[in-house]
């Protein structure tokens, strides 16, 4: 397991409950979906590798592993003193709306 800290930033947790939410309502799947999430989380806790985030540069340290089952990403940056969690993004929508977030020290505790 990794020695450094891990944290959201406070919109990708945001997010991540959002999404939660709307699979709830729509087909009863919100807790499937956040513990997708959460083994994805822990996944990264336990051995932080993933594929870097294509169109980035490598500098930058930005990541993403993928939620099984589900179409998400985790993405996170590796910070120095430690990784943040700055999307949990669908992998069909949006891209690259999360991009500000990476230099952004806004967090919230990991979960």
């Amino acid at each position: 397991m990794s020695g450094k800290r891990w944290r959201f930033h406070a919109a990708a947790y945001e997010e991540m409950l959002e999404a939660a939410r709307w699979y709830e309502k729509e087909a009863a799947l919100g807790e499937p979906y956040l513990a997708a999430v959460e083994r994805a989380v822990r996944q990264l806790q336990e051995r932080p590798v993933g594929l870097l985030v294509p169109g980035l540069d490598p500098k930058l340290r930005v990541r993403r592993v993928f939620v099984q089952t589900f179409p998400y990403a985790v993405v996170f940056v590796d910070a120095g003193d430690e990784f943040i969690i700055v999307a949990v993004m669908h992998l069909r929508r949006r891209p690259g709306y999360w991009k500000k977030r990476v230099r952004s020290r806004t967090k919230r505790p990991l979960r």
